[in-house]
């Protein structure tokens, strides 16, 4: 019995929240004043809002005894509004803007007249909300595309007066040309610390558990009809002090229409910014280098390799004015040269990453009173070497897994009680697969140096086993972590002296049989054509036959000399 009373009481105190006439987190809205020309107050006027982006056309309400009405739970766009007494002249306000997250008040005064006259005002749009004291700048989705950004939401952020993108706690993240696109900073604003900040999608709660909840999800740019970006005033349903960005979705439409965008850069249209200074301090400069055998080597300043990215929309109706549909797909990625880093070769080294995102939502008009919506969007993210400034890229390089993803899913409920009662009740969830590991594609030749020169490809010093493990590259723990010492503890006796590894053999020859490692590599054959992706393997396990017929089948395929002098001498 005190378990069916406790659930009871909390209904009602659910129900009686959602019938408070508080604005919600994802709604704009329309409010005023109907009077005559002596000022006194007009019910029973019928005042219609349309919008050719709102799902059904058009909405009506009526003035209370107060003369005043409100539309509530709009999208963002461009409305007109119709205002209809008998005896009074029709009223009617066109090409009114209204953003997202704001109330904007219109208050109309009506004159008695013949029941043909209609007076219109055209472009008349307020531009101060008047009923909430929340600073919010609105990002429309045509600004988000003109103005040239990374196209992502800490890009959108940096556009705002008082929000700084960051790296880290006060480390300035600025993104350049889209060079950052692909990866997660902080946001921070008006004093408030990172951790306060609060992404939202249509008024519902996205945030992840990440950096306890500084880093935010990746987002979709066509997604957004609006995104709002409050920074002071908030209301208690903020839940925080910080930043609070809201994404106000796009629902398709009753017309069948697309979009889409292509940008990008290489690394032929950066501009080599290398000076004294930065020789001064160790960083190579674009000079011949006789060590690596090369003339105009690149510098070793940080520069962008290659940023691209493919974003395409389409919505439309499935039933019109009931159910309508918006899908999209963006391709993106970013390679960055980190400073004074290099491969092998003296080529400045990249850190590559490549992004994909599949966005799927689908808005359903049950009837006039009730609105459900719906939206998944699955993103991929590849990240093969990352790394810092003056780091081995062979080596110390970690790398993103390409089975990570992230998501993000909202469904929403929307019934309009009244002209000032609304309940909604929605649900969001969010996920990070994200698996992060030490890069398992180390170059076989950092271990087995003579390879490319020698017959056979020799068994790698101690010291050259210890320089990975010492410093936990392996694992990618520190080197005083239990896995790093009991790793380290295998290159040495009881007695603390190095000993010799006893590897075991996995490739064997017949003794009859001379295989030389140099001219294959030499002619670009891949270690991984013999002995498989050892990279991938916990343990190495001969995968190739390595029988004559497979020798020579392989000759015949790459025009090598298939003389039995060739191996057998």
């Amino acid at each position: 019995m005190g378990t069916r009373k406790f659930l009871v009481c909390t209904l009602v105190a659910l129900v009686v929240v959602a019938l408070l006439p508080a604005v919600a987190a994802a709604q704009s809205q329309f409010s005023g004043e109907v009077n005559d020309n002596t000022g006194g107050v007009l019910p029973g006027v019928t005042v219609e809002v349309s919008n050719p982006d709102l799902i059904g056309g058009a909405r009506t309400a009526v003035t209370d005894g107060q003369g005043q009405y409100t539309f509530i739970d709009l999208r963002p766009g461009t409305y007109t509004l119709t205002f209809v007494l008998p005896g009074f002249s029709t009223q009617v306000r066109a090409d009114v803007l209204l953003p997202g997250d704001v109330n904007i008040s219109i208050d109309v005064q009506m004159s008695v007249g013949a029941v043909e006259e209609s007076i219109t005002v055209s472009g008349e749009s307020p531009v101060v909300d008047i009923q909430q004291a929340e600073n919010t700048a609105v990002l429309t989705q045509e600004i988000l595309e003109f103005i040239p950004t990374g196209r992502s939401i800490y890009n959108f952020a940096a556009l705002v007066p008082g929000i700084k993108p960051e790296l880290g706690f006060g480390l300035n993240a600025q993104d350049i040309a889209g060079s950052r696109n692909t990866q997660q900073v902080y946001m921070s604003g008006r004093g408030a610390s990172p951790l306060e900040s609060g992404l939202y999608v249509d008024g519902l709660d996205v945030n992840t558990m990440a950096n306890d909840g500084a880093t935010k999800q990746y987002m979709n740019p066509m997604e957004a009809a609006e995104t709002t970006f409050t920074t002071s005033g908030m209301g208690a349903e903020a839940g925080s002090s910080g930043i609070r960005i809201n994404i106000i979705p796009r629902d398709g439409g009753n017309n069948l229409s697309g979009q889409a965008f292509l940008g990008g850069t290489n690394r032929s249209m950066t501009f080599e910014n290398f000076n004294n200074r930065m020789g001064a301090m160790g960083i190579r400069g674009p000079a011949d280098d006789s060590e690596y055998g090369s003339e105009g080597l690149e510098s070793g300043t940080p520069k962008i390799s290659k940023v691209y990215d493919v974003n395409v929309a389409l919505g439309g109706p499935i039933v019109r004015d009931k159910l309508w549909f918006f899908t999209s797909y963006r391709d993106w990625g970013s390679d960055n040269i980190e400073l004074n880093t290099f491969n092998r070769d003296g080529t400045p080294a990249v850190d590559d990453s490549r992004m994909n995102s599949i966005l799927t939502r689908i808005t359903y008009q049950a009837n006039a009173r009730n609105k459900f919506a719906s939206s998944f969007d699955r993103i991929f993210k590849r990240r093969p070497h990352q790394f810092g400034p003056n780091t081995d890229r062979l080596t110390a390089s970690r790398t993103t897994e390409p089975n990570i993803n992230y998501y993000t899913a909202t469904t929403k409920w929307t019934s309009t009680l009244s002209s000032r009662s609304l309940l909604e009740v929605g649900w969001s969830a969010v996920g990070q697969a994200l698996r992060s590991v030490s890069q398992a594609g180390i170059d076989c030749q950092f271990c087995h140096r003579t390879v490319s020169t020698d017959e056979a490809a020799t068994i790698p010093a101690i010291a050259q086993c210890q320089f990975c493990h010492d410093f936990g590259r392996i694992d990618g723990t520190a080197s005083d972590s239990p896995t790093a010492e009991a790793e380290i503890a295998k290159l040495f006796d009881e007695r603390g002296f190095p000993q010799a590894i006893n590897w075991t053999r996995v490739h064997r020859m017949p003794d009859h049989v001379q295989f030389v490692h140099a001219p294959h590599i030499q002619n670009g054959i891949s270690c991984s054509t013999c002995h498989g992706d050892i990279g991938t393997m916990e343990v190495v396990k001969q995968v190739r036959n390595l029988k004559m017929r497979d020798c020579v089948d392989c000759h015949r395929e790459n025009n090598a000399p298939t003389d039995c002098t060739t191996c057998h001498y």
